[in-house]
């Protein structure tokens, strides 16, 4: 009886070593961004009101950016706001953020231009050391003079895209990725000039992605059985 026990105690052991290793999430680099400009300009008098900032993820942690300029000049405005919120986990990469702008003139004032544009990135690059369930799941937007470009790559190439034209797409995606180095990017731009004409611009997003590590148990030699079998149990 000792000897059948002994050997069971073996191929469980066995068992618990052929599975792969859990994957390993492993951020490569990441460039997350806002930034906003915003111009008044005559140009019967030349002058030119500008106002610009910019904001960057210094490391991987949390990044909450909320950016706004507004200059005036001539009875014109240009705002231009910028958002975003994002977090880089092993398990997870999520990203909220927007883009807007309000171009106003006044009717009648053909010589004032008034221009800005408005930017928000989230782009990452990370590695699977093994394979991976993910689910991507969101929104993008993009509106007026808007563009909002997101894609999923990998090994293998496309893995998702999206390219809303003013319109707002919705994505619930799922499947299981395979170990090697993969980029989630995601652009959002607003821009435009205007003369005479108020105008407004935006677009946004959602997404979160999440990955949990798979394992996959692959079957063992009987000669491996006979051998661990031994090895606890033939003396």
């Amino acid at each position: 009886m000792k000897r059948f026990i002994a050997a069971g105690v073996a191929i469980v052991a066995l068992l618990g070593t052929v599975g792969s290793p859990r994957a390993n999430t492993i951020i490569i680099s990441q460039d997350r961004s806002t930034s906003v400009y915003g111009e008044v300009f005559n140009a019967n008098s030349g002058q030119t009101w500008t106002m610009q900032d910019a904001e960057s993820a210094p490391d991987q942690g949390l990044f909450d950016s909320s950016l706004s300029v507004g200059p005036q000049g001539d009875g014109a405005l240009a705002m231009a706001q910028a958002f975003q919120t994002s977090s880089l986990a092993a398990d997870s990469l999520s990203a909220i953020g927007s883009t807007f702008l309000l171009l106003a003139t006044q009717p009648d004032s053909s010589a004032v231009a008034v221009s800005g544009s408005a930017t928000s990135t989230f782009d990452v690059v990370f590695e699977l050391t093994g394979a991976a369930a993910f689910a991507l799941a969101g929104h993008v937007s993009a509106g007026l003079a808007s563009t909002t470009d997101l894609t999923l790559t990998g090994p293998g190439g496309l893995v998702y895209e999206a390219h809303p034209d003013q319109e707002t797409v919705f994505f619930d995606e799922a499947g299981v990725l395979g170990p090697g180095q993969y980029q989630l990017q995601l652009h959002v731009v607003s821009e435009g000039t205007t003369q005479g004409v108020t105008l407004i611009f935006g677009a946004g997003y959602d997404l979160l992605l999440t990955l949990e590590p798979t394992v996959s148990l692959e079957p063992a030699s009987w000669s491996s059985v006979k051998g661990a079998y031994h090895d606890g149990t033939g003396r």
